[in-house]
């Protein structure tokens, strides 16, 4: 028997080193999604197989952060205690009464003694979601069955060979199209031989006709060189001629414009001469007029200033007075609000008793009301809980009776078998009877056998009679539990029932609707109470107020006769009795200050003006020398010109030749060039036309063999496939059946006496339907509730198991079994838990659902902090 006791793992998934010690019974592995429940179960399957059966590689198993991981699993394996610690970096050892080394050599060990991967997950490893598989539909349930006894290995294996024959038969046809073409690869080969001479010859005549153009274009490149030369030349000296008469008529438009320039340099100077006089005569005025300018302009500014500075001022002073009287009509209001809280206050006290007793059995009243509309007919209620309470006495009484009979039957049926044996060992004995170790002869045989068959009637006779009678109970249970059903919702009512009585003993002797009216009164006074008390808040400091309002009036006022002082005392500081005076003065002035400020530069303007016109006259005598030197050269290049014999008609001429001869030439090579690349792919046809015949007589063979060898064998193995995987289904169903029979008798107490699995056929496909058995009947699982559901659910997952492993499960893992069940199988699966997997040795859970707990023996808690898992063990 194998038997986990300890678990310690260091930097493995989300562990950073975490120890979890197992015992036998129900251990609980709880905690949240994430928290690292799953890494402990993974590290079982690591430590004993490596990291394949999870599905994961090695460097995903390690922590992030660190090197690699470490797992050390303690386990008892038919009361001897082992040891396996397990690295990522392949080191593994096994200690116990032997000693091995290495990764592949412990795994060997744990496969010879404990189980494969594929047995130690499917028999005792059940994984999340697979009882929900099991009792969803039958496409799913079918799908596990044969995942976890790997009958769809057999049906995989089976197509694959299927494939397999197909891809032999697309090889073996596509050789035969060749073989076929045998006769016209040989002929292409003859055309192919043809072709290639033919191009050859083509080629060769190609060939000659490149080679005489080439020496012809070598002559006439000669004589076009030459040509070329003396056009560079001439061309470079007409270009040169070119740019110098251009420079020339430059020159000479540059002459004409500065000629012009000293003209209009003359008569400018005369004029700055005449305005630098006038502005010495006027220039006393004008510096009047920028000093009475200025003053005018500062005196205007602060005016203004002062003017916006008032209009600021009273315009604050008329918000103010608006102020003023608002805060007036604040000071009443105020004193109004005061008087009407006196009132309010009186009014209160006088209906305060009566609110609050209101307050007080204002919830009961609205509680009898709805009681009172929830149970409806009283009587009705009363006469419920009556049946309820007779239902449940007779029940009990009927299942004391029922467990005498089951008791009865359980006896008789011993008995019986009993009696069975007998008979058939007196059937087979001969010379010693088996029961009382006499001699037996034939008479006292006969009078034995009588004898013991007479005593099996009577006990078939007392077991139907037994049988009869307890299935008479059950039905009139079955009867009586439609009135259990309804148990929690008539022990409610009557609850109701029993608290609408108690409130209306409380609230006798009160005049509900005047308490009710005076509680609604003592709201509104109370609510009114508190806006006017929200009010008068607000109105807090209003008399402050309207002190500081009245003393900025006076403080404004003061302000604006400072203000209209200062205005009168700038323009006397002045000399000036009004800015019209200044204005006026300014007037006078200004057509001589506009005259002055106009020509106020004549003087700088002069001398600019002569400087230039002593330039003019420099630059101009700087041309006629230039133009002199562009005379001689244009002499010099016109003779040099005269010299070359160059004729453009015959250049051109020569150019042309040339031109075509090279386009010929260029035709000749691009047919060369043709030619060769038709030749080489000529070639290569060749040489594969000649691999394809020689290998026809290969293909021919390779054809015989996939016909005569290949194909065959491989139907044969695939109809191997198809029996294997026919009989181990039909093992599997009738193994399965009988596990799983006796597995749901065992957790329902009997009440189903076993399963059925049958194929179907619905509309051309075959189904695999599940029935249980009911009082000798077969019914279809949608017969069950939804607790028996989920019963059906896991003893249909650990026959699959006991089918695995040939027998009763010593150890069982159930990694998240809840997810997917509703209250009703929850509650189920932890009954099933406490009476049925207890069972097991050793049973370990994974699960985030905390009603588990109530069933468990051992509860490991997991929870993931600061990044780390971390596990504690729960009192």
């Amino acid at each position: 028997m194998f038997l986990i006791k300890e678990l310690t793992i260091r930097n493995f998934r989300s562990h950073a080193n975490s120890t979890i010690t197992f015992d036998t019974g129900i251990n609980l592995i709880s905690g949240r999604n994430g928290a690292g429940k799953t890494s402990i179960l993974d590290a079982i399957l690591v430590a004993l197989y490596g990291s394949r059966p999870t599905g994961l590689k090695k460097e995903q198993l390690v922590r992030d952060g660190t090197s690699g991981y470490n797992i050390r699993l303690k386990f008892d394996l038919n009361g001897k205690e082992y040891i396996i610690e397990r690295n990522s970096d392949g080191n593994t050892r096994l200690r116990g009464d032997i000693t091995i080394e290495g990764d592949s050599a412990v795994t060997s060990w744990v496969e010879k003694n404990i189980g494969s991967p594929h047995i130690f997950t499917s028999a005792v490893y059940v994984k999340q979601g697979e009882i929900d598989e099991i009792i969803r539909d039958e496409e799913s349930r079918e799908k596990v069955i044969r995942r976890i006894t790997r009958i769809e290995d057999f049906e995989n294996a089976w197509k694959n060979m299927g494939k397999l024959i197909r891809e032999f038969e697309r090889e073996r046809d596509h050789y035969k199209s060749i073989v076929e073409k045998q006769e016209i690869y040989k002929t292409s080969k003859e055309e192919k031989e043809i072709e290639l001479k033919a191009k050859e010859e083509e080629l060769k005549n190609y060939l000659q006709k490149k080679s005489e153009l080439d020496k012809v274009l070598n002559e006439l490149s000669k004589r076009l060189n030459e040509f070329e030369r003396i056009a560079k030349n001439v061309k470079d000296l007409e270009a040169k001629k070119n740019e110098l008469i251009q420079n020339k008529k430059a020159l000479e438009a540059e002459r004409s414009a500065i000629i012009k320039t000293i003209e209009d340099l003359k008569n400018r100077i005369k004029k700055l001469e005449m305005n630098a006089k006038i502005c010495k005569e006027i220039e006393s005025d004008a510096k009047k007029y920028i000093k009475l300018e200025e003053l005018y302009r500062n005196l205007n500014k602060r005016f203004r200033e002062i003017e916006v500075e008032i209009s600021e001022l009273k315009r604050e002073k008329d918000l103010l007075i608006s102020k003023r009287d608002e805060l007036a009509d604040k000071i009443k209001k105020k004193r109004d609000i005061e008087d009407r809280l006196r009132k309010i206050d009186n009014e209160i006290s006088n209906i305060k008793d009566k609110a609050e007793i209101w307050k007080n059995i204002e919830l009961k009243s609205k509680r009898r009301d709805q009681i009172v509309e929830s149970i409806g007919d009283v009587n009705k209620v009363l006469k419920s809980y009556e049946l309820l309470k007779r239902a449940k006495e007779e029940n009990e009484k009927l299942h004391a009776i029922s467990e005498k009979l089951t008791e009865r039957i359980s006896k008789v049926k011993a008995e019986r078998d009993q009696i069975v044996d007998c008979i058939k060992k007196i059937e087979t004995a001969s010379g010693i009877c088996p029961i009382c170790k006499r001699e037996l002869s034939e008479e006292h045989k006969k009078k034995l056998l009588e004898s013991y068959k007479r005593s099996l009637k009577e006990k078939d006779d007392e077991l139907l009679k037994l049988l009869d009678k307890r299935k008479k109970i059950s039905e009139k249970r079955e009867k009586i539990e439609s009135v259990l059903s309804k148990e929690e919702a008539i022990i409610k009512k009557k609850q109701l029932l029993d608290e609408l009585k108690k409130l209306e003993d409380e609230l006798k002797g009160y005049d509900l609707e005047e308490l009710k009216k005076c509680y609604e009164v003592y709201e509104s006074l109370n609510s009114e109470r508190d806006k006017l008390k929200a009010v008068l808040n607000e109105l807090e400091g209003v008399e402050d107020l309207l002190n500081e309002v009245n003393q900025r009036i006076a403080t404004i006022e003061s302000t604006i006769s400072e203000r209209e002082s200062e205005k009168r005392n700038l323009l006397s500081n002045s000399n000036y009795k009004s800015l019209d005076e200044i204005l006026n003065e300014m007037d006078s002035l200004r057509s001589k200050y506009e005259e002055w400020n106009r020509i106020r530069d004549s003087e700088k303007e002069l001398e600019l003006e002569r400087e230039r016109l002593n330039k003019a006259y420099k630059r101009l005598n700087e041309i006629e020398e230039e133009l002199k030197n562009i005379d001689e050269s244009l002499r010099d290049i016109s003779d040099k010109i005269k010299e070359f014999d160059y004729d453009e008609e015959e250049h051109n001429k020569l150019k042309n030749e040339y031109l075509a001869k090279s386009k010929e030439l260029s035709a000749i090579d691009e047919g060369i060039r043709n030619l060769k690349e038709m030749i080489e792919s000529i070639k290569k046809d060749l040489e594969r036309l000649n691999v394809t015949i020689e290998q026809i007589e290969d293909y021919k063979e390779r054809i015989r063999t996939i016909e005569d060898k290949i194909i065959p064998e491989l139907r044969r193995i695939r109809d191997k496939y198809r029996t294997y995987k026919n009989t181990l289904a039909e093992t599997v169903f009738k193994e399965v059946e009988e596990y799983a029979s006796k597995i749901f008798e065992e957790i329902t107490d009997g009440k189903y006496s076993g399963i059925r699995l049958k194929q179907i056929s619905e509309r051309g496909k075959e189904k695999l339907k599940v029935f249980v058995i009911h009082n000798g009947k077969e019914r279809d699982i949608n017969y069950l509730s939804g607790g028996e559901l989920i019963a059906l659910g896991l003893a249909f997952r650990l026959a699959l198991s006991s089918f695995m492993i040939k027998g009763r499960v010593p150890i069982l893992i159930l990694d998240e079994p809840t997810p997917f069940l509703d209250e009703e199988r929850r509650k189920k699966l932890v009954e099933i838990t406490i009476n049925y997997l207890r069972r097991i040795p050793q049973v370990i859970i994974v699960t985030h659902d905390d009603e588990l707990k109530d069933a468990a023996d051992r509860i490991i808690s997991v929870e993931y902090v600061g990044g780390v898992s971390k596990v504690y063990v729960e009192d």
